[in-house]
């Protein structure tokens, strides 16, 4: 006891103990929490850096700010994703017309075919970033590419010169060639190999056009065996996302939190798809760009591999890229709806502006070369620099000041 006959706060266990329990209660919780992260903070060494600041921010934004990321689900589930997916089924059922239709092979019939293969793969790569759910099971069944390429362990670019040689051995009755594609790796099938059949004369691994004299009867087998594949492929996934399907999963991105049996919060829904979009930067910049253009791995690109590129045969490696970063572009800024930006934007309208002037300047770097050459490196190079930037501010900054870590950028649906 003091001497003014009171006790102090320490001397009196009740109110003690009854004090403690309101302090560890409650708003109470908030404030200790807040104290505990601030002394572990306190034991890092004593030159603050930016990361401590980021460390900082992230805690505070993630304790007090939460975006509702519904609106942008909905319209993603509802707008952006499924018209895609009918689009390019759209396609897939025309290449099987332009396909049978070159059972008369002339210059004609060979441009038409080619042209909706063109149509298709520019449909394919703007899907290509919702690659998550139904798309896991049926996207790398048409287009293995992204998955081999950008495989930690001997990428590829599909088709292989074992692939083409075993395309080329395919047998001539219709019956025989389906079943023989069925026993073919799906690097052997899909876009992929379709571009093979009707743009490479046989046996040249590339090295020659394919022309009617080329299109045996053989050939012409195998090629309607692989786009009837690849639009029954194509059908069952658009199916999935079908709005008026019987189970659209659509729905499960815009119902997230809210009845979706995929996606118990909304929270969850929206990583999904972050982590897609990041992983399509990426494999843009990682195996569309860098590994052909020897720039992997600390290359200067002094070393170029074209059989690296992706739609090497047709020539269309770019415009692949620039049907991705479209795709992007719409994720970002939603379509007319409300797109990644405004969860950006919420965090950090600093970032955000950021992120689409980096887009703006991609977008203009990729008009401004058509292949992937060394009179071209420049611009590479800068496309890189660019694609490198964008995923620090989405997945490193930004993951900085919402509390969330990095994701990975490897795609992992290789063999």
């Amino acid at each position: 006891m003091n001497r003014s006959g009171f006790h102090s706060f320490w001397e009196l266990p009740v109110k003690r103990s009854y004090y403690l329990r309101r302090i560890f209660s409650g708003y109470g919780t908030i404030l200790t929490s807040i104290i505990l992260f601030f002394f572990v903070l306190s034991c890092n060494p004593k030159n603050p850096s930016s990361s401590d600041t980021s460390l900082v921010n992230g805690f505070l934004y993630a304790m007090f700010n939460s975006y509702n990321p519904k609106p942008f689900l909905q319209n993603m589930g509802r707008n952006i994703i499924p018209p895609l997916y009918s689009d390019l089924n759209s396609k897939a059922q025309d290449l099987v017309t332009k396909a049978t239709a070159l059972s008369t092979c002339n210059a004609g019939t060979l441009s038409n075919v080619q042209a909706s293969w063109l149509a298709n793969i520019s449909a394919v790569k703007k899907v290509e970033l919702y690659r998550f759910g139904p798309s896991n099971t049926y996207y790398p069944l048409f287009d293995a590419w992204p998955g081999e390429a950008t495989k930690t362990v001997s990428p590829e670019s599909p088709p292989s010169n074992g692939d083409m040689d075993d395309l080329d051995a395919s047998p001539g009755f219709s019956g025989t060639a389906a079943a023989y594609i069925g026993t073919l790796d799906k690097d052997a099938k899909g876009l992929p190999a379709i571009e093979y059949v009707i743009y490479v004369k046989p046996a040249s691994y590339g090295a020659s056009a394919l022309s009617c004299s080329d299109m045996s009867a053989n050939r012409y087998q195998l090629l309607l065996a692989l786009v009837n594949d690849y639009a029954a492929n194509v059908a069952a996934l658009a199916a999935a996302w079908a709005p008026n399907g019987t189970a659209p999963y659509g729905e499960q991105l815009a119902t997230a939190g809210n009845g979706s049996t995929v996606f118990p919060n909304s929270a969850g829904a929206l990583n999904t798809i972050f982590a897609s979009a990041i992983r399509e930067l990426s494999t843009m910049k990682d195996g569309k760009l860098e590994a052909p253009a020897g720039l992997a791995q600390g290359g200067n690109g002094s070393v170029i591999n074209l059989s690296l590129s992706e739609s090497r045969f047709s020539g269309n490696s770019i415009q692949n890229l620039r049907d991705n970063l479209s795709s992007f572009k719409t994720f970002y800024l939603g379509g007319g709806g409300i797109g990644f930006s405004d969860y950006v934007t919420f965090y950090s309208p600093t970032l955000d502006t950021q992120a689409k002037a980096q887009i703006s300047l991609l977008e203009s770097t990729l008009n401004s070369f058509n292949s992937i050459s060394a009179g071209n490196m420049a611009a590479i190079k800068q496309a890189v620099t660019q694609l490198n930037t964008l995923l620090t501010i989405l997945n490193t900054q930004l993951a900085a000041i919402v509390g969330s870590g990095v994701v990975s950028g490897h795609t992992g649906d290789g063999d």
